[in-house]
């Protein structure tokens, strides 16, 4: 058998299986009629740089054949395979048990119910491009092969790097955690007595956040990425908390902060440079991110910068607020908000959320604006000549050293309409306030292990056992 999974979505299904049963029988014509064709020719190539190669460096060595007695059994066995569409739509059906004597070869292309209970027999070849950011999800949808002695050094994995990445860290954190369950048994400990803990992620969730309510990270991991707040509570106090915390942390900072317009910009900053971690540290602790952010939270935030600062990183920061500017013609019928943030004095405030708010999305305790991070901001202190010529982001938070942060300050319109139908009057001394923090790329040299970093049951003490 060979699985085909890229989409849930039924009627991508159905277009990549008529395309893949159009190329099997164009593949059989031609192997079956012009053994000098490039179809056999890019096979026999295949065969010898990938399966030959394979099998001769395998542990147990299995026999290898002939090209040409593979191509003979390849002419035969190519008129037997089917492709299917397994799905609620299509009336395709692996039926195993009707092809015992003769065998079933098939190539079956689905979605939710491949993923989810039903077993492929003898599933040797698996291409798979639908990701998800939950641990369990991702682990019930990699639907691989077993394990079938004879066979091993045949079965393929086709899929994207970034999901190749997430399924090896998945698999660390599963051995991990069968350690932890080992260590458990042997300390004699009931499991409401021992803390479980498991390997946590920059970007995955180990489940959805309504079974993790008693999870909590020893520290989420932010190297190399962008966070950004683009969830807003409802109530007035979540925005005077923040207004006041942006206050307090530019009036302590005023003194070192300049105008800044990058060239051919129209954006102007108040820039900041070499403000000093734990003034990062007291404002975000101060500042409230919403009550359901799960990844772009606070305390979270806290925990990772103060690990990093025990190894000698982050300790210098540039904060950069982001002027809308006193635009002549400003968008979507929004007049220019002026803002006064401690005492300093904005020209405009930034308009973000206005096609957000275009969206359906039902949300009774929160509003989400989507990003508020335009092009290349989060860059402000890198040379611009080369923000320029680099299009990798990845690249450019690299080129940033490791001792280094970017914290980006948004006063936002408070006219757009998600903030406009809200409860609070909002004023020039009392608007929202998104911010954004870009962090610097790895390092070879970096001092401290990014990779243990664990997610942990809060409802038991430490003392008890797994705790990291």
């Amino acid at each position: 058998s060979m699985l085909i999974h890229t989409s849930r979505f039924k009627d991508v299904q159905s277009t990549i299986k008529t395309e893949v049963a159009s190329e099997v029988e164009n593949m059989m014509n031609y192997i079956q009629y012009n053994s000098k064709s490039s179809t056999v020719e890019e096979l026999k190539e295949l065969y010898y740089s990938d399966f030959v190669e394979t099998t001769s460096k395998w542990e147990a060595r299995n026999e290898i054949f002939e090209w040409s007695d593979v191509y003979e059994e390849i002419k035969q066995v190519i008129e037997n395979i089917q492709v299917m569409e397994i799905n609620g739509n299509s009336r395709d059906v692996l039926a195993y048990h009707d092809y015992k004597e003769q065998g079933l070869n098939v190539i079956a292309v689905g979605g939710d119910k491949l993923s989810r209970g039903l077993t492929l027999e003898g599933l040797s070849i698996t291409y798979y491009y639908r990701n998800t950011l939950m641990y369990d999800t991702l682990m019930q949808m990699g639907r691989w092969f077993g394990y079938r002695k004879g066979y091993m050094d045949l079965c393929r994995i086709y899929t994207s790097d970034t999901i190749a990445e997430n399924f090896e860290h998945l698999a660390k954190a599963m051995v991990e955690l069968r350690k932890e369950f080992d260590k458990l048994a042997g300390s004699k400990l009931k499991p409401i007595d021992y803390a479980l803990k498991m390997l946590s992620h920059p970007v995955m969730s180990l489940t959805s956040p309504l079974k993790m309510k008693n999870a909590e990270p020893t520290v989420l991991m932010y190297h190399s990425s962008l966070q950004q707040t683009r969830l807003f509570d409802k109530d007035r106090l979540f925005y005077e908390t923040n207004m006041r915390a942006t206050n307090d942390l530019v009036n302590e900072i005023s003194g070192k902060i300049q105008r800044l317009r990058p060239k051919g910009s129209k954006t102007e900053y108040l820039v900041a440079k070499d403000v000093k971690a734990n003034q990062i540290v007291k404002f975000l602790g101060e500042y409230q991110t919403s009550k359901t952010a799960y990844v772009v939270n606070s305390q979270k935030l806290i925990n990772y910068i103060n690990m990093a600062n025990s190894h000698g990183e982050l300790i210098n920061w540039t904060v950069a607020i982001v002027d809308g500017n006193e635009n002549k013609k400003i968008n979507d019928g929004l007049d220019t908000h002026r803002v006064q943030m401690g005492n300093v004095t904005i020209n405009g405030a930034v308009i973000r959320g206005v096609k957000a708010a275009e969206r359906p999305i039902n949300m009774t305790d929160r509003v989400d604006i989507g990003a508020i991070v335009a092009s290349k901001q989060e860059f402000i202190d890198l040379n611009p000549e080369e923000v320029k010529k680099q299009k990798d982001k990845t690249i450019l938070r690299k080129m940033r050293p490791k001792e280094n942060g970017v914290l980006l300050i948004y006063p936002l319109h408070p006219g757009v309409k998600l903030f406009s139908s809200l409860d609070v009057e909002f004023t020039d001394t009392l608007v929202p306030i998104g911010i954004a923090i870009s962090f610097p790329g790895e390092e070879e040299n970096s001092s401290f292990d990014k990779t243990k970093i664990y997610a942990k049951n809060k409802t038991v003490s430490e003392k008890t056992g797994g705790q990291s």
